[in-house]
């Protein structure tokens, strides 16, 4: 769920030179597309909601152009980087021995890895962030390398 609250009671100053709301739009942008939202399929075996990962897709990119302050080139890499470690995860479940899934994981090791230069912030290391979310991802693929 997107924290919508954030935005309470902040004016449109706050959100250009306000403390710490370039930190609270970036989380919020990030849940709305991010690992943490329900536009993707949860690890835990909840339903795919909302938005379709190419409609995802083209929100990020979108954002990272529109909104280049707020969202990075390191949060599309997060993003892409999660759907490929998902992908990973439900092939080992759905076809395992499969090719795709070793192609998915390394996808997911390399934009990941490229992706943690960006990530910044307590929130990173939070229990449930993304540190956390990536590391039990890359374990149960056995990709330490992943983690390391």
């Amino acid at each position: 769920r997107a924290p919508w609250s954030i935005l309470i009671n902040m004016k449109f100053s706050q959100l250009v030179i306000g403390k710490g709301s370039h930190a609270a739009i970036g989380r919020l942008l990030l849940s709305l597309v991010g690992s943490e939202s329900s536009l993707l399929k949860n690890r835990q075996g909840g339903d795919h909601i909302g938005i379709g990962r190419d409609d995802a897709g083209r929100l990020t990119r979108a954002l990272r152009l529109e909104c280049y302050l707020y969202f990075s080139q390191g949060d599309v890499l997060t993003h892409e980087g999660n759907i490929a470690l998902m992908r990973a995860e439900e092939l080992t479940k759905t076809q395992p021995g499969s090719t795709m899934i070793q192609a998915e994981a390394c996808k997911a090791v390399e934009l990941l890895s490229k992706a943690a230069t960006y990530w910044r912030g307590p929130y990173v290391a939070e229990r449930g962030g993304i540190l956390e979310s990536v590391c039990e991802g890359f374990g149960y693929l056995e990709r330490y390398d992943g983690i390391v």
